[in-house]
């Protein structure tokens, strides 16, 4: 899901003006109304303000002018941009009047292949890294709207909105878990994008997954864990790996239904590590595991929820990047299993702790990962 922004040179300049990333904002005729300081010092072009249109045929121009006023996100290839391929991703811009404008990121182009694998949506996640900060201020101050509307209301009352609330709750969560998936997608093979560091592996999902277990039985899941009690040091950006494993198990638990039971265990086997996830719920059809991991509308899930279809595909890009595996096992009828494998940093002394008290601190913050991964199954707070 892309998150719209307002169409005018001063909100651009206060979002975008020290991105690390080139970006514009133009008008329906490709006039640039912005561009920030990454995009001046790399293309000296967009100085000016038909500097877009310079690196564009005639052709292309006409088709960007004609997609950019019907409001499409699209992507556009410039193959000759600075000497290496860029693609340029297209984002209509929120105006209360009837000007058009939208605003253009660059990113480096991907490769035939994964431009098939990757959908717009992962371009479009280099915009999403921009908007997460505004996305959650507007959420809390929806939350906080909600919260304040019910404190008005008798008992009663209150009770027979709850549902409603609830609901409205849940909407925004998805949208900010479907906004980080498109985003850590997008990040998956950059090595800046990522914090890596030696972790103490077994410590720090102990404690990501006893705060997911008080949320999930919380909810009525039949949730349990199994950890080694041995110290294994992994280098990995734990806060990717948090977002690989809770997509996993929020899968599980929206596939399988309300009776399924989900376990998460452990092991160590020497040089690597292993970590699956198992349900007992109505497994995979067999036509449909082949394509498990394209980023695509997820199957029928056992709560009728719908999904944008990225939570394999954003666990596995995850995994594969830090050098892990990651392999989908089920049968229908019979459960599903998801493993993913890490090497482990043998010699290696793992960093401070995540968190370096107990479970507890992944739910003081109402937008920690396991509120956010979770919020297919859990009830997210609405402060």
């Amino acid at each position: 899901m892309t998150q719209s922004l307002q169409a005018d040179p001063e909100s651009a300049r206060d979002h975008f003006a020290d991105a690390c990333f080139p970006v514009l904002l133009v008008d329906g005729e490709l006039t640039i109304l912005f561009a920030n300081k990454e995009a001046s010092e790399q293309f000296p072009a967009f100085r000016l303000p038909d500097g877009l249109r310079t690196l564009l045929s005639a052709e292309e121009a006409a088709g960007c002018v004609s997609r950019v006023r019907q409001r499409k996100h699209f992507k556009q290839n410039l193959s000759s941009l600075s000497g290496q391929p860029m693609s340029a991703a297209f984002v209509p811009a929120e105006d209360s009047g009837e000007s058009v404008m939208a605003y253009v990121f660059f990113v480096a182009a991907m490769s035939a292949q994964n431009d098939r694998e990757m959908p717009l949506t992962s371009l479009l996640g280099y915009s999403s890294l921009g908007l997460s900060a505004r996305v959650r201020e507007s959420l809390s101050d929806i939350f906080y709207a909600l919260a304040s509307a019910r404190a008005k209301l008798d008992p009663e009352q209150a009770e027979k909105v709850r549902e409603q609330t609830e609901t409205i709750s849940r909407s925004c969560y998805r949208i900010l878990r479907d906004m980080d998936n498109i985003a850590r997608r997008g990040r998956a093979g950059d090595p800046e994008g990522q914090h890596i560091e030696p972790v103490d592996f077994w410590s720090e999902c102990a404690q990501l997954l006893e705060a997911a277990s008080a949320l999930l039985q919380g909810a009525g899941v039949k949730f349990s864990y199994a950890l080694p009690f041995t110290t294994v040091c992994v280098r990995c950006d734990f806060s990717q790996v948090s977002c690989a494993l809770l997509n996993i198990i929020s899968n599980a638990c929206l596939y399988s239904g309300p009776q399924a039971t989900v376990r998460v265990i452990g092991r160590d086997l020497g040089s690597f590590l292993v970590l699956t996830v198992s349900d007992d719920g109505p497994g995979i059809p067999s036509q449909q595991l082949e394509g498990v991991f394209e980023p695509a509308p997820g199957l029928e899930k056992g709560g009728g929820v719908p999904g944008l279809g990225l939570g394999l595909n954003t666990a596995r890009q995850i995994v594969t990047a830090m050098g892990g595996t990651m392999a989908v096992q089920s049968q229908e009828g019979s459960g599903t299993t998801v493993a993913f494998t890490f090497p482990a940093a043998v010699g290696e002394e793992p960093m401070d702790s995540t968190f370096s008290s107990d479970s507890s601190e992944y739910l003081q913050d109402r937008f920690s990962p396991v509120y956010v991964g979770l919020c297919g199954v859990v009830s997210p707070p609405l402060m």
